[in-house]
C-alpha cells in the first residue's frame, strides 16, 4: 500500500494536470476521489460553485505544482487505497435536493418547448426568453455536476418524444462544449440551438414524423428542409438570436465531407458548434426510443458514431465526445466481472472501465430487492481484493429494467 503527501492549496491556485485528494463540499458530500486529475479549468469553476475554497492535491503525481505559492499547508499522508473492502458499497453520489432540482428543470424546460413549438405551429409569435432561463439554469447544473444530468436525461416523461430529444441534446451539448472550453455566453447559444435544432419538423405532417420504415424519396427531399424551416420560423421570435444558434439550426446535418444536408457544406463552411450539436443528435437519436426502428445500447451508439469520424465528423471533436461520455456511458446497463449487473450512474474518467455502478442484480442473477451503489474504482486496503471492472454492456429491456426504476431514486 502507498501513500502520497497531499498540500493544501487555495482553488484558485488549481490547475489542469494537477491531481487532487478527496474533494468534499460544505454538505459532506465527496465531489472529487482521491487522485483525480483535473483536466480542464470547467471542473475549477464547478468546485468553486460548490462552494469549494481549498484542496489537497498530490505534489508527486500530474504537473503545474510550480504555480503553488508558499506557505503551503501539508496534509496527513493518506494511503492511495485507504477504504477497506466493505466500502466498495458507497452511498449516493448525488444529493437529494439536487436530484429533485434537476427533475424540476427538465419538466420546466419541457413546458418552456412546448410553449415555443405550439405558438410557433400556429404561426403565432413566440418569445424564447424562458429557454434561455431554463439553458442558464442547465449550465449551472451541468458545470456543478454533468453525470446528474445526463443521468436525469434518461428519464421518461409524458412530453413528446420530440420535446424529450432536444432537451436531451441541449444538455449533451451544454455539456460537451463546456469540456471543450467554450464561454458562458457560447453555452447560452449552444443550450438554446440544441433546443431548437429540430423545430422546422413542426412544419412537417405528423405521420411522417412517428413514420419508422424507409422514407420514399419525396419524403427524403422534404424532410432535409428542415434546417431551413427551422431558421425561417426561429426569425419569427420576438426575442433576438445569435448568428451561432441560426448555424446550429441550419447546419447540424452537415458533414465535413460534402455528404450533409441541406447545402452540403464541407469542413470549415460548418460552424463547429453545428458539428457539436451533430454528435448530441446522432447519440441522443440512437440511443432513446422512439426516434429509430432500433434502439442502440451507448456503446453501440459510440461505435457507429466513431465510423464517421473523419469523413463526416472532425475525429477531434469525436474523440473528445467519447470520453466525455466514457466507455460506458451513463445509463449503460453493464455486468461486472464478479456477475453482478447494474446501471453507470457516475463515470470515472480517469480509469474508465471502473464506473460508479447501481447495482440491481446479485452475481447469481437474482433481482435486489435493495439495490446499492459500488465503486469499482476502489480497491481493498489489504490489497487481496482487484478492483472490480466492467467486462461488457447489456440490453437493460432483457432483464425487464426500466430507466424510471433505477433514475429517480440515485
Amino acid at each position: 500500500m502507498t501513500t502520497h503527501q497531499l498540500v493544501k492549496i487555495p482553488l484558485d491556485q488549481l490547475r489542469p494536470g494537477m491531481f487532487v485528494g478527496n474533494v468534499f463540499n460544505d454538505r459532506g458530500v465527496l465531489l472529487y476521489s482521491a487522485n483525480t486529475l483535473i483536466v480542464d479549468y470547467a471542473q475549477v469553476e464547478a468546485l468553486r460553485r460548490q462552494g469549494v475554497t481549498s484542496v489537497g492535491i498530490n505534489l508527486q503525481k500530474g504537473s503545474g505544482s510550480d504555480a503553488v505559492s508558499e506557505p503551503a499547508e501539508t496534509i496527513e499522508s493518506l494511503p492511495s487505497h485507504s477504504l477497506d473492502s466493505k466500502s466498495v458499497k458507497t452511498a449516493s453520489p448525488f444529493d437529494t435536493l439536487k436530484i429533485r432540482e434537476a427533475i424540476t428543470l427538465r419538466d420546466k424546460t419541457l413546458e418552456a418547448v412546448h410553449r415555443v413549438m405550439s405558438a410557433a405551429t400556429t404561426g403565432r409569435m413566440f418569445s424564447l426568453d424562458t429557454v434561455a432561463d431554463s439553458v442558464n439554469s442547465i449550465i449551472d447544473l451541468m458545470l456543478g455536476d454533468p453525470d446528474l444530468l445526463l443521468n436525469i436525461n434518461r428519464l421518461k416523461s409524458g412530453s413528446p418524444v420530440e420535446y424529450i430529444h432536444s432537451v436531451n441534446v441541449s444538455v449533451l451539448m451544454i455539456g460537451f462544449a463546456s469540456a471543450l472550453g467554450y464561454s458562458r455566453s457560447e453555452l447560452i447559444d449552444v443550450g438554446v440551438g440544441g433546443i431548437l435544432h429540430d423545430i422546422g419538423k413542426i412544419r412537417f405532417p405528423g405521420e411522417l414524423l412517428q413514420k419508422h420504415g424507409s422514407c420514399t424519396r419525396q419524403e427524403l427531399e422534404l424532410f432535409k428542409k428542415h434546417p431551413a424551416m427551422g431558421i425561417e420560423i426561429v426569425r419569427m421570435s420576438r426575442t433576438p438570436v445569435s448568428p451561432i444558434v441560426l448555424s446550429i439550426i441550419g447546419q447540424h446535418h452537415e458533414r465535413i465531407n460534402g455528404s450533409g444536408y441541406p447545402e452540403h457544406l464541407r469542413e470549415k463552411q460548418i460552424e463547429p458548434l453545428a458539428m457539436v450539436c451533430a454528435l448530441a443528435d446522432m447519440y441522443d437519436s440512437l440511443t432513446c426510443d422512439g426516434t429509430y426502428r432500433r434502439t442502440y445500447l451507448p456503446q453501440e451508439a459510440l461505435a457507429l458514431i466513431f465510423q464517421g469520424a473523419d469523413e463526416e465528423i472532425p475525429r477531434r471533436l469525436v474523440e473528445h465526445f467519447t470520453k466525455l461520455l466514457g466507455i460506458y456511458p451513463v445509463g449503460s446497463f453493464v455486468k461486472i466481472d464478479n456477475g453482478e449487473m447494474g446501471v453507470v450512474i457516475r463515470n470515472n474518467r480517469q480509469k474508465l472501465l471502473t464506473p460508479l455502478v447501481k447495482i440491481l442484480f446479485d452475481e447469481n442473477g437474482t433481482l435486489l430487492a435493495t439495490p446499492y451503489i459500488r465503486d469499482l474504482s476502489i480497491e481493498s486496503e489489504t490489497g487481496e481484493r482487484k478492483p472490480a471492472r466492467v467486462i461488457n454492456s447489456l440490453d437493460p429491456h432483457l432483464f425487464n429494467v426500466q430507466d424510471n426504476q433505477f433514475y429517480l431514486q440515485l
